[in-house]
């Protein structure tokens, strides 16, 4: 077989797989055919080139083999810039659409099965907290007169609180460990969250909480801790101040 008549069986199926999408439009993609068939042609003479296939079918080889790869190649780059038929642009414009309604009508569903849900979740969140509202003021009850001393896990100082400060506290004074977010102090962190959530000043642990007639005395220590820590002064200073807040009437104190 030659060179142009495995081309021209090549070029008759490229029309009879593109012509009922592109009809004419496939002149350009069969003229660059054309000239990539003369170039092999040039190429391809005798079976020295394929001495395991024989002359005649290494020439259809080479023709088959360059029509195929190179319409795989050559189709999408010279029919990309070829107008859409009106009837596929209209039917891709119709799939989008549909696919928007539903997404549409996918929202507008779980809105509406929504709707009689969120009374509900209103209901349990504002009976959640009021529950918790008379439970944090149980405990405050409970608690009355109980000390607190608060130190975070902040890397520079943890291990000065907890092996230099902590040990000289009075044991009646309860330890509560702050753990990046997270209270450490059993089954009523929950309530020295809410304590600790109240502090209006804000000026860095350690904290110090008291708890007096159903009320929260605090006090921040950071200043003079620091201060101590990092100058490598006495603690005792500090610990006076600490043990007369636990001592004395805190909130007459931070009144005074």
């Amino acid at each position: 077989m030659s060179v142009e008549s495995s081309f021209a069986a090549a070029d008759r199926g490229l029309q009879a797989t593109y012509q009922p999408r592109f009809g004419d439009r496939l002149s350009p993609i069969r003229r660059s055919r054309r000239r990539l068939s003369d170039a092999v042609a040039g190429f391809v003479t005798s079976s020295q080139n394929f001495p395991d296939r024989g002359a005649g079918r290494g020439v259809h080889w080479v023709a088959a083999t360059v029509t195929d790869a190179t319409l795989e190649a050559e189709v999408p780059s010279l029919i990309k810039g070829l107008p859409v038929h009106p009837m596929k642009q209209l039917r891709e414009q119709i799939s989008e659409a549909i696919i928007l309604l539903v997404v549409i009508g996918m929202v507008f569903l779980g809105i509406v099965l929504l709707i009689p849900i969120i009374p509900f979740f209103m209901l349990h969140a504002h009976f959640s907290d009021k529950q918790f509202e008379k439970d944090y003021s149980q405990f405050l009850e409970r608690m009355a007169g109980a000390c607190f001393f608060c130190y975070n896990s902040r890397k520079s100082s943890v291990e000065f609180a907890r092996d230099v400060i902590v040990p000289e506290l009075a044991t009646s004074v309860h330890i509560v460990f702050v753990n990046g977010k997270e209270v450490e102090f059993g089954a009523d962190s929950k309530y020295i969250s809410r304590m600790l959530y109240d502090i209006k000043e804000r000026k860095g642990f350690p904290y110090l909480l008291k708890i007096e007639d159903g009320q929260v005395a605090n006090m921040s220590v950071n200043n003079q801790f620091y201060s101590i820590m990092i100058g490598r002064k006495p603690i005792e200073p500090l610990l006076d101040r600490m043990n007369t807040f636990f001592a004395s009437g805190a909130l007459k104190q931070i009144g005074s």
